[in-house]
């Protein structure tokens, strides 16, 4: 016990030693800010990191990407035909809605459309036809299968699972 206190004494005395003589010189006083700089930062490592990963939880409902800047900087070509399918997808909405389709199906027709559909919107009753592929679901015939054979495309069996896993599987509705 008595030579744990000497050492631990004897090495406080060294170490009073040469804090004074770091203090005393310019260069050793810009080590010691170096030493507890790096100290402090890696002791601060760990809370950075937290912050910098969960930081945008904190909820200031802060975007990193302002989707208006970014479509500004767009050719106006580019930013008329975004607007066209946001136009579009307004009206999908509108028309499911207006014959009782539920959001699901709204959903599902808005990511249709933009996969697979765009350009044909321009079509006499592209909303209508869109319309009755999910009205028209019956035991033999799949929405896809019916937008398939109405727009003339193919639905992958892979987007059809993908879009069935995001909107759920569309209700048969012919029986």
């Amino acid at each position: 016990m008595k030579v744990d206190v000497a050492v631990g004494a004897t090495i406080a005395a060294v170490a009073k030693k040469v804090f004074a003589i770091l203090l005393g010189d310019k260069k050793g006083r810009k080590f010691l800010l170096y030493v507890i700089c790096i100290t402090l930062f890696i002791v601060a490592f760990p809370f950075l990191t937290v912050v910098g990963l969960f930081g945008w939880m904190n909820g200031d409902a802060g975007t990193i990407i302002d989707r208006n800047n970014i479509i500004s900087n767009l050719p106006i070509e580019q930013q008329m035909q975004i607007e066209n399918i946001n136009t579009t997808c307004d009206t999908i909405v509108t028309v499911f809605k207006n014959k009782n389709l539920d959001v699901n199906d709204q959903r599902k027709a808005s990511a249709i459309y933009i996969s697979y559909l765009i350009g044909m919107e321009n079509r006499s009753m592209f909303y209508d036809e869109l319309s009755n592929c999910f009205m028209k679901t019956s035991v033999n015939k799949s929405v896809y299968d019916l937008v398939s054979d109405t727009f003339f495309i193919v639905i992958p069996e892979g987007d059809r699972m993908r879009l069935d896993q995001l909107y759920g599987v569309t209700s048969i509705r012919v029986e």
